[in-house]
């Protein structure tokens, strides 16, 4: 009778038993992949019958470039606040205010060079149509020009003329000030007075048309209105914003905290 060596049987009969394993897993495997690959293939598309919205189906369509030299060259010329109310958006004045402030804002610039068309410009969320006017003094103005929800494009009116809540001389003036202001904002670096720490306070420039004093605002970092200004200077620096401004009495006069944007 003919003995089979103990440790050679168990070691064969052990690799036998490891490959029959490893070929049933990759049959399972490659099973059970090809069955997933199949059911992709011919699985029903369900979106097949509904709606494919694609981004052009949210976006507003915009007047024509020169549609928007005419509208701004009639707002420059409108001769009632009827007219202006339509022409325009206004938020925070009465057509009969706005008016009256534009009759005297077309005096103090004097007769226009020129309107020019200078593009579309996305900010804080908006899509806006910018219009150059330049005076003969060399001053120039942009009017924006913004979708008011319901098809209608409308200038806004107080950021063309730079509308703040008080008067110029009441926000450059010793003591405290609350304000909101229209101003063209970029990064700066002066820290002084109550805002020395660059690591509480973000400085920022601000210039307002007509006026050669540089305002500086500090707004705290990581806050609300620091995020959206971020926002803003992604797309444009400089940029144009409306600001919420205050000063305390203790504070240099040409130094603010911007509140919100």
């Amino acid at each position: 009778m003919i003995t089979l060596n103990p440790p050679q049987n168990k070691s064969a009969y052990l690799k036998y038993n490891l490959v029959v394993m490893l070929a049933f897993f990759a049959f399972a495997f490659i099973s059970g992949l090809s069955w997933i690959i199949y059911q992709l293939i011919n699985r029903p598309d369900d979106n097949t019958s509904t709606s494919t919205l694609t981004q052009d189906t949210f976006v507003i369509p915009h007047p024509p470039a020169a549609t928007c030299v005419s509208m701004v060259e009639a707002f420059l010329q409108c001769s009632s606040a009827s007219e202006l109310s339509r022409l325009t958006r206004l938020k925070r004045m009465d057509p009969e205010n706005a008016y009256s402030v534009f009759v005297q804002f077309r005096k103090n610039q004097g007769p226009i060079d020129r309107v020019e068309w200078m593009g579309v410009e996305e900010t804080n969320g908006l899509s806006l149509e910018r219009v150059e006017v330049i005076y003969k003094t060399g001053q120039y103005r942009i009017a924006s020009l913004v979708d008011t929800k319901d098809g209608e494009w409308k200038i806004d009116f107080e950021s063309f003329i730079a509308h703040n809540s008080k008067a110029w001389d009441q926000i450059a003036a010793q003591g405290s000030c609350n304000a909101v202001v229209r101003a063209t904002v970029t990064t700066d670096s002066y820290y002084n007075g109550y805002f020395q720490s660059e690591k509480e306070w973000i400085c920022l420039a601000l210039r307002f048309p007509d006026r050669s004093e540089i305002v500086y605002g500090y707004v705290p970092p990581k806050s609300p209105a620091f995020w959206d200004i971020v926002e803003i200077l992604r797309s444009s620096n400089p940029a144009d914003m409306i600001l919420e401004i205050s000063r305390d009495a203790g504070m240099n006069r040409m130094q603010f905290e911007i509140r919100s944007v």
